[in-house]
């Protein structure tokens, strides 16, 4: 305490209290929240904020004085100790090949729960196939990592992807989405035609299916059908041709050609898909 010109005022055993003046929304804990002073000065004890990075000012106050304000000083954030998902961490779902709409990210903390930037993050594809961009993140101002993208696999099923940031607690950390099967976009021999004698039906009947760019078979009752490709000339006949797919697989049944010859390979056709047997 002093007087008007200055000067401690020994005599003085004021009870002094300290508040956060700026910023608001952090909060000052002390060993003693309010401190009698001794010969005119009062000194606080194990005195800390609770929110970092920031810059803040002290008010001290006492009963009938002009309240007085310190300097700005500057709370630094502690060590990173905590990594959590921060978004993307339910399980999402994308078609095969294709990118989750919301990315991983991950938020670190201090032991104060005090976000903490500048920390390394890597995200790894655990399992499904498909690739991360931005796999080796950096922790914002605000303690947040987040990839650029996620793709998943070639595969519908699970797909997962993992964060990991050294030895904080939380880490790793495991996101995790569903490749769904994609629109049809190929056709497939998934049994090729199989010879025989002219005017005889083939021992192997085809077999077509339509597939994602995954390779995964496309639920579908899309018509299929199939004709003679090389030689010319040629006339095949089958029970049914074109077919109606099952669930996506279109099975023809007593398919012959007229003529002997080698080398015969057949077209599938199901709208502007087509696919050549081998």
């Amino acid at each position: 305490m002093q007087d008007a010109q200055g000067n401690t005022v020994t005599s003085s055993s004021a009870s002094i209290t300290l508040a956060i003046t700026t910023p608001g929304a952090a909060t000052l804990t002390c060993t003693n929240s309010a401190v009698t002073a001794s010969s005119g000065v009062a000194t606080f004890a194990g005195c800390k904020i609770d929110k970092a990075p920031a810059d803040y000012t002290l008010t001290a106050t006492a009963t009938d004085l002009t309240s007085a304000t310190s300097s700005t000083f500057t709370v630094a954030s502690a060590a990173a100790s905590t990594i959590a998902i921060q978004a993307g961490g339910t399980t999402q779902s994308a078609a095969v090949r294709a990118a989750v709409s919301t990315l991983p990210s991950v938020i670190v903390k201090d032991a104060g729960g005090n976000p903490k930037p500048g920390v390394s993050v890597s995200f790894v594809v655990a399992s499904g196939g498909g690739s991360v961009t931005g796999g080796s993140a950096t922790t914002d101002a605000n303690g947040i990592a987040t990839v650029t993208s996620w793709t998943l696999g070639d595969m519908a099923g699970a797909n997962t992807l993992t964060a990991t940031s050294g030895t904080l607690t939380g880490s790793p950390l495991t996101f995790s989405a569903t490749g769904t099967v994609g629109d049809a976009s190929k056709l497939a021999f998934t049994v090729q035609p199989g010879g025989g004698a002219s005017q005889v039906a083939w021992n192997l009947q085809p077999e077509v299916t339509l597939q994602d760019a995954g390779g995964n078979t496309v639920p579908s009752s899309a018509s299929i059908t199939l004709t003679i490709t090389t030689p010319a000339g040629a006339t095949l006949a089958c029970t049914s041709n074109p077919a109606a797919a099952d669930n996506g697989v279109a099975t023809f049944a007593g398919c012959k050609i007229n003529t002997a010859a080698t080398g015969y390979t057949l077209t599938a056709t199901s709208g502007a898909l087509t696919k050549v047997s081998s």
